[in-house]
Parts: structure tokens; C-alpha cells; sequence
């Protein structure tokens, strides 16, 4: 694990993190919001660190407001649909305006080479849909689009309708669905996000297709590999549970065996199975190189398969609390699916049919910690390292 960016170029909340692979037109670029301050960033390798993009106003960053071109949306989490397409969509727990309401919203905005500044294209309140934080800075933390061709393709389950999902169902809705991770109980909400029914405001409708534990008190970032078909929630430093398990994929950077060492970041790993998202695997990562008072990595990206070198590919971190003067580091995780299938997958009912899910009523309570079973305990203690907060996105496979 190692820093990317250049000491001291943030003085903190960098908060999603959006990782896009480099094609035949383009370079490898790596996107993020910044919370407080806010602003959309877009920085490339000079090959020693990432760096600041020159050119169509992103040399120091793109502020971003509201619609109406006022306030400070707290953005936590960011995604991109497509790729090559200048839109970004910035998850938000409030406007830090006026920080004591929550504004759990989803705005959309579009790139404007010429603009320094952006206002939202689009704002989507999820208020109704989503149980009210207890506290104003408890709200959306990560965000994630994955495509309706995957979700169709495995036979997504859409709770509000008791069906599979069907994406005629929701008109205007684009290409893919939301996945935005709620601090305050711990749970991924799947958002239909209409981009037409909207007021004078920009304020358009949503629908909740689904909501699903992430296995862990809270989620910080979150992860879709394109490639691989996996889910991934992230928990930081600040709000785990350190679990203690077994087994290492590779020495420092990824394990589910702590070795006696610190940990910083903790993952969930979910794929599709009977219609919902299973979790198939937990893992840890050290927090030697990152540091471990005050770390909060709270954005989270995958790159692609294009990537791997020696049977690994890179993933990235964005440091909410700028922890020793940097805020993006660089891990790498297995290229092999395999590695992170660790826990039996269950069978389907025979007939096909949907067993039922439900979806939350009001405030959904916090889920317990989850017990590990990918392999026995090897560590000295369980526990509890208290509370904190908050986006992926990977590479031109990672959203």
C-alpha cells in the first residue's frame, strides 16, 4: 500500500473516489469529490504521482452547488454511468450551508469544458424513501451505478414489486440503477433515479427497488467490479469492528488474517444469487502505509483486468482525513474471481421462485456485527473500534 498523490495537496475530505481505465483516446484518470469545500476533481499520472488535470477548467477542480447555482452539497460518495461520458452523479448527506438538516440527496451534474463551476443538472431526495438519520452527518456516504444488462442478466429481484426487475418498469431511468450506502444502519438502497418527472426546481423522482444489509454497522464506500460481477462495501477505520480471520491472499495488502497488525478499512464482497446480493466473502486491509489514528477511507475503486500484472490489479482509496499529509493511496486485490468466492453459496428454491425479502419499514435497525466462517479465528480479539463515516468506483470496470 502507498500514496498516489503529491504530500499535502489536500488539507482533507476527499471523500468518493472513481477510477477510469485508459482506452485508445484517453489516459487513466482518477475522479473524486472533496465534502466540505465541495468540488469534483479529475487528476492524471505524471508517472511518479497523480496529479491536478490541466486544461477544460480542471486544474484546481470543479466547485459544484445546487441546481439553482447556491450552497455547498456535502458530497460523499461519486459515480459515473459510462465512462466516457462527461456526468458524474455526487451522493450527499446535506447542504453544509445550513448543516443541521439532512439533505439525503443524489445530484446529477454535466461537465461544462469551459466552467470552473457546476451547478446540478438534477436533484433526487431520497427523504421519503430512506429512514431519517438520527444525526445530520449520518446520511448517504457511497454511491454506485451498476448497469440494468447485468442486473437483468442475473435475474435481480425487484422487492417493491415482487418480481424480477424489469427496467420498463421505470421510465426514464437511464441504464442502470443506484446503489447508495446509508451511514446510519448499515444497509445498500437500490434507487431508480427518473430523470424526465421532474419540477421547475430540477427536484425529480426516485423509486426503491431493493435495500440489503452490507453486513457491517455502517458502509463507507462502495465498489461495483464490472468485470467480475462483485459488490464490494467498505467500512472504515473509524466506524468497525476489527475482525480477526484467517489466511492471506497476499502479505500486506489484502487479507483476512490479521498477523497480529492494524486494520484500517474493512470490505464486504457480494454477488448476485436468487435474486439478491449474497455476501460471498470479508476481508481486511493492514493499516501499515496508511496510517491508523484519524484514517477514514471513505471512497473506494477497482480498477480493471486490463490492470493486472502478476496476477493483481490495483485498487484506490480516498483518505477523508488526509491522514500524514496524503489523501489517495494505491493497494492491489486478486485479478482471480476465484479468491473472493470464500463462503458456500446457497441454493435456490427449486421452482425459481423469489423467496420473499422485505423491504424496511421506517428506521431499519443497525444489523449485528457478522460472525466470520470463511476460516477459523487466528487473532487475539474481536472488537469494536467505535464510530465515524462515508464512495467507487473502479476502473473502466469499477464504477
Amino acid at each position: 500500500m502507498h500514496t498516489i498523490d503529491v504530500e499535502n495537496t489536500w488539507s482533507q475530505d476527499v471523500s468518493g473516489v472513481v477510477y477510469q481505465d485508459a482506452s485508445a483516446k484517453s489516459e487513466a484518470v482518477i475522479w473524486t469529490v472533496r465534502n466540505k469545500d465541495p468540488a469534483i476533481f479529475k487528476l492524471v499520472s505524471n508517472g511518479t504521482f497523480w496529479v491536478f488535470a490541466e486544461g477544460d477548467g480542471w486544474s484546481q477542480g470543479k466547485k459544484i452547488h445546487y441546481a439553482d447555482g447556491t450552497g455547498e452539497p456535502d458530497g460523499e460518495g461519486l459515480t459515473k454511468t459510462e465512462y466516457r461520458e462527461d456526468e458524474f452523479y455526487v451522493a450527499t448527506e446535506r447542504d453544509n450551508a445550513d448543516k443541521k438538516v439532512p439533505r439525503l440527496s443524489i445530484l446529477r451534474f454535466q461537465d461544462d469544458a469551459k466552467a470552473t463551476e457546476l451547478s446540478a443538472t438534477h436533484e433526487w431526495n431520497l427523504r421519503e424513501l430512506l429512514p431519517t438519520p438520527t444525526e445530520e452527518n449520518l446520511g448517504l456516504e457511497a454511491i454506485r451505478w451498476i448497469p440494468d444488462s447485468f442486473l437483468v442478466g442475473q435475474g435481480f429481484y425487484d422487492q417493491g414489486k415482487g418480481t424480477a426487475y424489469d427496467p420498463s418498469a421505470y421510465p426514464s431511468h437511464g441504464n442502470g440503477l443506484f446503489f447508495t450506502g446509508l451511514e446510519e444502519d448499515g444497509r445498500i438502497y437500490v434507487v431508480a433515479l427518473n430523470h424526465d418527472d421532474c419540477d421547475a426546481n430540477n427536484q425529480c423522482s426516485s423509486k426503491l427497488i431493493a435495500s440489503f444489509s452490507s453486513g457491517r454497522s455502517s458502509v463507507s464506500g462502495l465498489a461495483f467490479d464490472r468485470e467480475m460481477g462483485l459488490l464490494w462495501a467498505t467500512q472504515d477505520v473509524g466506524n468497525v469492528l476489527r475482525r480477526r480471520l484467517g489466511g492471506v491472499h497476499k502479505a500486506g495488502i489484502l487479507s483476512t488474517d490479521t498477523g497480529g497488525a492494524a486494520w484500517t478499512t474493512s470490505a464486504n464482497v457480494f454477488q448476485i444469487n436468487c435474486g439478491d446480493f449474497q455476501l460471498v466473502s470479508e476481508f481486511e486491509f493492514p493499516a501499515e502505509g496508511l496510517g491508523i489514528a484519524g484514517d477514514g477511507n471513505e471512497g473506494f475503486a477497482i480498477s480493471a483486468s486490463s490492470s493486472c500484472v502478476d496476477g493483481y490489479k490495483p485498487v484506490f482509496f480516498a483518505d477523508d482525513g488526509n491522514t500524514n499529509g496524503h489523501s489517495l493511496r494505491e493497494g492491489n486485490i486478486p485479478c482471480d474471481r476465484s479468491a473472493f468466492i470464500l463462503k458456500p453459496i446457497l441454493p435456490c428454491p427449486d421452482s425459481m421462485t423469489k423467496m420473499p425479502t422485505k423491504m424496511p419499514t421506517n428506521k431499519p435497525t443497525i444489523p449485528p456485527s457478522p460472525s466470520p466462517i470463511n476460516a477459523p479465528h487466528t487473532g487475539d480479539n474481536d472488537g469494536d473500534d467505535g464510530d465515524s463515516k462515508e464512495d467507487d468506483e473502479g476502473g473502466g470496470q469499477d464504477d
